[in-house]
């Protein structure tokens, strides 16, 4: 390692301990949770919690990957190619796994919020696990492609962070549908859950 980089992590080294710290505090908050519902015969029965169960297993395979790598960059140690692609490809594939979770989370909230009745009937125990099964699926499908010789998602240490490699049209490909899904996402979510706020508003103001 260079001392350019040397230097970078000496920086950094306060940053990535607490990095790590707080990772691990959450890789056992997310443990604890996952367990609760498992043992929990209501919550286990229940759609939304079937879908937060996989979402916190999904965050909790996303942070082990980070930690791995944060670690790798304060002992200094050059980290295998192909250790990193895999570990990119884990990264990856969680990650993309995770955030439609997270829409279809709000989703179920927001129809639970304004017609209780009707997600009776559409989110079921059921659909709950097609739509997990989907989420795996997306991300084991971005996993694979970062393993597939065509792109791969790279720790970079001096940046630091994940990033995809360039030149191939799968990796704009991968890049570009990831970005503006998990925009959509994002915004899709936020509208979800301010319309939630505006219906408790009404709800408050109405009575």
């Amino acid at each position: 390692m260079n001392s350019t980089t040397q230097e970078i992590s000496e920086l950094r080294l306060p940053f990535f301990i607490l990095y790590i710290v707080v990772g691990c505090v959450f890789l056992l908050l997310h443990l604890r949770f996952v367990m609760i519902i498992q043992s929990t015969r209501s919550l286990v029965k229940l759609p939304a919690y079937r879908c937060i169960q996989h979402a916190s297993i999904a965050c909790f395979i996303n942070i082990t990957t980070q930690i791995i790598v944060v670690a790798f960059t304060i002992s200094q140690n050059e980290m295998n190619y192909t250790l990193n692609t895999i570990i990119g490809a884990i990264f990856q594939g969680s990650w993309a796994a995770e955030y439609p979770m997270l829409l279809i989370l709000a989703g179920n909230r927001l129809l639970s919020v304004a017609s209780p009745v009707l997600v009776n009937r559409l989110c079921d125990l059921k659909s709950a696990n097609a739509v997990v099964a989907l989420c795996w699926s997306f991300g084991l499908f971005n996993a694979i492609l970062c393993l597939s010789g065509q792109v791969q998602t790279l720790w970079i240490p001096t940046a630091p962070g994940f990033a995809f490699t360039e030149g191939t049209f799968l990796a704009s490909f991968l890049f570009y549908m990831d970005f503006y899904f998990a925009e959509f996402v994002v915004v899709s979510s936020l509208i979800c859950y301010i319309s939630i706020l505006i219906i408790f508003l009404l709800k408050v103001y109405t009575e």
